[in-house]
């Protein structure tokens, strides 16, 4: 009843993308996806992604260093808005370490093909989320 009743815009189907590809939820994703697809360019996408996996990345390499689970510390020292902080921390322990670091190199090759034009930007994020919310589907380098 309140999506009927409530705009549906860009910028909240991208967190709820971005959302059910951090929680590896392939149905979800996809169907964000298509909707996203309507509206965005894919480099945007690609960019919204990349944000979501930064931070990711930015706070999963704090909680290694300092061991501190306190959410307004670390909203402090990242220099991030609180409400991203508690949906990072939420999201962070669906992936190790080892596996943002790859993800991030993904995120590179990804955003380079498709700006180079080595391949189509809609077939490489359908290959690119499929990849991220499949479990071990990612390269680790070690």
């Amino acid at each position: 009843m309140v999506k009927s009743l409530v705009a549906d815009t860009s910028e909240a189907q991208i967190f709820s993308f971005v959302d059910a590809v951090s929680e590896r939820n392939l149905k979800n994703a996809m169907r964000e996806l298509a909707r996203l697809r309507k509206k965005e360019h894919p480099l945007y996408i690609l960019k919204m992604i990349t944000y979501g996996f930064r931070n990711l990345l930015l706070v999963s390499d704090y909680l290694r260093d300092t061991g501190d689970y306190n959410q307004f510390n670390a909203s402090r020292d990242l220099k991030l808005h609180p409400f991203v902080v508690k949906k990072t921390f939420a999201a962070v322990k669906n992936f190790t370490f080892q596996e943002l670091k790859g993800i991030y190199g993904l995120l590179l090759k990804n955003d380079i093909a498709m700006k180079s034009g080595q391949i189509d930007p809609d077939l490489s994020l359908d290959i690119l989320v499929t990849k991220l919310c499949t479990k071990g589907a990612i390269p680790i380098n070690q």
